[in-house]
């Protein structure tokens, strides 16, 4: 999917979140089919690192998130979970891909909880992919429903 190809209404919130209209449209969650939901965080990403050539900007899918914070804890590595987790509080741009793959994992949703926060209170932009809106992710804690659900919500697959 290319972004001639994208819906308008997606087209427009992209375009509006690269133009910096961050306050409004952040968090942003688009849902949908995977394939779609990537493809649309493709073209943010490519027309967001275009817009801001400078900034910092983290794509990470959840499960590698996932697996990360869980292989620190395993091996007790609590200097390793804290560059990870450094790596992307620090980010102006955070893009998370599957994140219902991130909602079954209690514990990586207080990591997650600490990392949104720390890149909203910057400033940062947070964009996250997911199969489903947040209040279908039956497993998400609430204050993690709750930040996500604190900006816009947009099915990918509505023309």
């Amino acid at each position: 999917m290319d972004e001639k190809r994208l819906p308008i209404l997606i087209k427009g919130i992209l375009e509006k979140i690269v133009a910096g209209e961050k306050q409004i449209y952040n968090p942003s969650l688009f849902y949908g089919e995977s394939m779609a939901v990537s493809a649309v965080l493709d073209v943010f990403e490519a027309a967001y690192r275009a817009s801001h050539p400078t900034e910092k900007i983290c794509r990470i899918k959840s499960l590698v998130f996932v697996r990360t914070i869980i292989n620190a804890v395993v091996k007790y590595d609590s200097l390793n979970a804290d560059a990870f987790t450094k790596s992307f509080s620090d980010c102006d741009c955070l893009i998370i891909e599957d994140f219902e793959e991130l909602a079954r994992y209690t514990f990586c949703q207080e990591v997650f909880y600490g990392v949104f926060d720390a890149v909203f209170e910057r400033g940062g932009q947070i964009v996250i992919g997911a199969n489903c809106p947040p209040a279908k992710m039956f497993s998400i804690e609430p204050r993690v429903r709750t930040q996500l659900e604190g900006g816009i919500i947009c099915d990918v697959n509505d023309k």
